[in-house]
């Protein structure tokens, strides 16, 4: 049976509860006050107007404040659906902290033109491609007038404005105010785009602009730290419910029985686990921003495996209720049999997808929903489970974030398959509570996890059934002996009926394997990772490290595994050599 060290609630509030609620109010005062700030601050970036005209003719069709003046920022401004003929006026100041020669360039397709304190600098009118085109001004620091204008008419589209500064060497042989120098071509110098803080719609002290930008970027994350701490302080006072790290498991069907009578102590329906589903779906929403603004119509088909993958999902949700023993027989290879086999087979993404597809979206939302949702189970999955283990809800807050939003996954958007783990660390639970317990419902459990793992991901497949075996091999005290005989039926039937389920799912791959489509040992070597890329992100930060694949698992989790092997835990919890154990 469970445990129960749970000091009293009285005590708990005479230790705990101030301190921490001290922490939640001054995280809170200093949300607060950053948000009066945003609202009060001059924004940033400049006036825009949108016409349905290159001319920029007549009553704009829209209106916003832009901060980024670029190609994806009118691909933005334009709701993702631009028209075939537009024009854009972009309007405010220009800030600056500096004096000097500062050279503007423009490159579009088609024409742009930019006035600075109402003088044209560059003229880059006309029908052309994305040539640069340069001018240079004189400009002294303090606030200073912009105009930019942009059409275009058919075709493909293009904008960038970017910008260098040369000191000024010699003041006396040069007039203060000279006309603007245009030069075609591009800059003699690298130059940048402008940064969108030193832009405001009015003119504006730089001190405040800088202020504004600082409030904007940190805001954010603030909200997301501020969220974390309230949460943990509810989940700290006596009204929540405290779980216990469990000392004898108890079986998964018991679990189920105590959500329906008590859920104060269910894991899954008490307020702290909603409370821990609500912020793993925040924090998917946060990394993948700003998909979650219009999920409709941002994506990443400009990579070839998301369009494959939303192919894929729209398949299996049209085919499965319909013919699922025609499931592989997609006809996007027609006559080739069993062409969904070419790739990963999408099952539980397919039927996530599926409520979706049915209320008539596109196979760019369903996407997009299922690729937050991945996110978010994995990260409550494993929340859970370690919440489950160690009794430590920030433990298991910590173990989620690490493994759903890492820089590996972070980096395979385009990878659905990728995205859906959930199933892996509840195999690592039922795996446990079958070691500890033998008991047969932990072995359904098991084989239902291993399971759906394979039909989200066969990828992930292999990877949970190595973690088994490893984690297996690393916990002998659980299996010598008089323990053998029932533990090693048990594992026998789970194993059993899994390959009953993933037969069906596993034939059309041998099929295909067996008609030569296979990676030969050389082709594998070659994509397989190397010692580079467990030290590669896509951060600069990391660019020393020069590897392909970003594979680092990050500062944090290198740090929390490090000091619990200096502590000894991983020896003296046989769950902890599991996780060093699957570690390396």
């Amino acid at each position: 049976m469970p445990v129960d060290v749970t000091p009293p609630p009285a005590e708990r509030s005479q230790t705990a509860q101030p301190a921490s609620a001290r922490v939640a109010r001054a995280a809170l005062g200093v949300w607060i006050v950053l948000t009066v700030a945003r609202l009060l601050l001059p924004s940033t970036g400049l006036r825009a107007q949108y016409f349905d005209n290159p001319a920029l003719a007549g009553t704009p069709v829209r209106q916003q404040i832009d901060r980024d003046i670029s190609t994806l920022g009118v691909w933005r401004g334009w709701g993702y659906v631009p028209p075939d003929v537009f024009g854009i006026r972009w309007t405010g100041q220009l800030t600056l902290s500096e004096p000097g020669d500062y050279t503007f360039t423009l490159s579009s397709d088609d024409g742009s033109a930019l006035y600075v304190d109402r003088h044209l600098v560059i003229d880059h009118l006309g029908h052309h491609a994305a040539v640069p085109k340069s001018g240079q001004v004189r400009l002294s620091p303090g606030a200073h007038a912009l105009l930019i204008e942009y059409s275009q008419d058919n075709g493909p589209y293009a904008f960038e404005w970017t910008w260098t500064r040369a000191d000024i060497t010699s003041s006396a042989s040069t007039p203060a105010s000279p006309a603007p120098a245009t030069v075609s071509g591009a800059p003699s110098t690298a130059s940048s785009p402008v940064p969108a803080w030193r832009l405001s719609p009015q003119a504006a002290p730089i001190v405040l602009l800088a202020l504004s930008h600082a409030v904007r970027l940190v805001w954010p994350w603030l909200s997301m730290l501020t969220l974390m701490t309230l949460v943990a302080w509810m989940v700290g006072r006596g009204t929540w419910p405290a779980h216990q790290p469990d000392i004898e498991v108890a079986p998964l069907p018991a679990l189920a029985r105590q959500s329906l009578t008590s859920p104060t102590t269910s894991l899954v329906r008490s307020r702290a686990g909603m409370a821990a589903l609500a912020l793993c779906a925040l924090l998917a929403v946060l990394h993948t921003w700003p998909l979650a603004s219009d999920p409709a119509h941002l994506s990443r088909n400009d990579n070839a495996d998301t369009v494959l993958n939303e192919w894929a999902m729209a398949w299996v949700a049209h085919e499965l209720p319909r013919q699922p023993w025609h499931l592989f027989d997609a006809g996007i290879f027609h006559p080739e049999r069993y062409a969904l086999a070419f790739s990963e087979p999408l099952v539980v993404q397919g039927v996530l997808a599926a409520p979706v597809l049915a209320l008539g979206a596109s196979p760019v939302l369903a996407y997009n929903i299922v690729l937050l949702l991945g996110m978010t189970l994995t990260a409550w999955a494993m929340t859970m489970v370690m919440w489950r283990w160690t009794g430590d809800w920030a433990a298991g807050l910590v173990s989620g974030v690490i493994v759903a939003f890492n820089a590996h996954a972070l980096t395979r958007l385009p990878h659905i398959q990728a995205q859906h783990a959930e199933f892996l660390p509840l195999g690592l639970l039922a795996f446990d509570a079958l070691l500890r317990t033998r008991r047969w419902s932990a072995a359904a459990w098991l084989a239902i996890a291993v399971a759906l793992q394979a039909m989200a991901s066969v990828y992930l497949f292999v990877f949970l059934v190595c973690a088994l075996v490893v984690s297996l091999l690393v916990r002998p005290e659980d299996w010598l002996g008089e323990r053998f005989r029932p533990l090693i039926l048990r594992f026998a039937v789970a194993a059993l009926a899994a390959a009953v389920v993933l037969i069906p799912l596993f034939l059309p791959y041998w099929y295909l394997r067996t008609a030569g489509f296979v990676r030969s040992l050389d082709e594998a070597a070659w994509f397989s990772a190397s010692l580079r890329d467990y030290l590669t992100t896509p951060a600069r930060w990391y660019a020393w490290a020069g590897g392909d694949t970003a594979l680092f698992p990050g500062a944090v989790a290198l740090v929390l595994a490090l000091v619990a092997c200096a502590s000894g835990r991983v020896f003296r919890d046989p769950r902890a050599r599991m996780g060093v154990a699957i570690g390396v």
